[in-house]
């Protein structure tokens, strides 16, 4: 149930924190590091409150792993005694959003014709401090993007047109507030809108997220495997191809899965490896 708050003597109610996925986490220990430099976090993911906090974009093409970056390093910050409970929200950028949907939005109540006040992930991440986290944020049309100025600067608020409120943090406020947010960068995946200026300038840094290298494409391979591929140079000089083409490592893992369910073994696996950089890349789903 979602969490009301009296807030300058309006009743609004807070989003509940989502949970992470569990995911089999490989590599990008270099990319890690320099999100866990841009937060200011200590060793092994612990909260440093006097560091600043700088708001990163993580920048790719579709399926290369930005958000599994952002999962295991909530993941990893969550581990570290005491931060066990630390929220995280998560906000899906989508080209009909408007203003309100990063502040406030009315929304039904459970009483037949009465509505209530919902606070964003945003608004509650700034009220109560943890992670907020914007998935292809641009996506989101620019006049909506102009809320996250102020949020992103030293001010730490959002502004609610429609109740006339700044929504900011209190002083006992739990957690520290992190932002950071990720871009598909081809046109294809639905690059929309380009960043503006302001907003580009407070999600620094800019986190490049290229594929896997070869041996650790191999490694996410593998571990789905009982058994070596028939032919173990066969399967590197495939996996190569497959990093040079610049094919989605998603895309590699669901073929794989369903591969297997139709009972692939990897002593076939050069085969099916093969047969998939023969077929078209999909990336109309990032």
């Amino acid at each position: 149930m979602p969490e009301p708050i009296v807030y300058k003597d309006k009743t609004i109610d807070l989003v509940d924190p989502i949970g992470i996925p569990e995911l089999v986490f490989y590599g990008r220990e270099d990319e890690l590091a320099a999100c866990g430099l841009a937060w200011g976090l200590g060793n092994e993911g612990k909260i440093e409150p006097r560091m600043k906090r700088f708001a990163f974009r993580l920048a790719g093409v579709p399926g290369v792993g930005k958000n599994a970056i952002v999962y295991e390093l909530v993941s990893r910050m969550r581990k570290v005694p005491g931060q066990e409970d630390m929220p995280f929200y998560m906000i899906q950028g989508h080209e009909e959003f408007t203003p309100e949907d990063l502040a406030l939005s009315v929304v039904p109540a459970e009483e037949q014709g009465r509505f209530r006040l919902q606070a964003s992930g945003l608004a509650t991440a700034i009220y109560k401090g943890g992670v907020c986290f914007v998935d292809e944020i641009n996506r989101i049309p620019p006049r909506a993007l102009s809320l996250l100025v102020s949020a992103l600067d030293e001010r730490e608020q959002v502004f609610s047109a429609m109740t006339n409120l700044w929504i900011e943090s209190p002083e006992d406020r739990t957690w520290p507030f992190f932002f950071c947010c990720a871009m598909n960068t081809n046109a294809g995946a639905g690059e929309v809108y380009a960043l503006p200026e302001n907003i580009r300038q407070r999600t620094l840094p800019r986190i490049d997220i290229n594929g896997l290298p070869t041996d650790e494409l191999m490694k996410v391979v593998s571990k789905r495997l009982d058994t070596a591929p028939r032919d173990i140079q066969q399967f590197y000089s495939l996996i190569e191809r497959i990093v040079q083409e610049q094919r989605s490592q998603r895309e590699l893992e669901t073929s794989l899965e369903l591969w297997q369910r139709k009972g692939g073994e990897a002593k076939d696996l050069d085969q099916f490896l093969e047969k998939f950089l023969k077929e078209s890349p999909d990336n109309s789903n990032p």
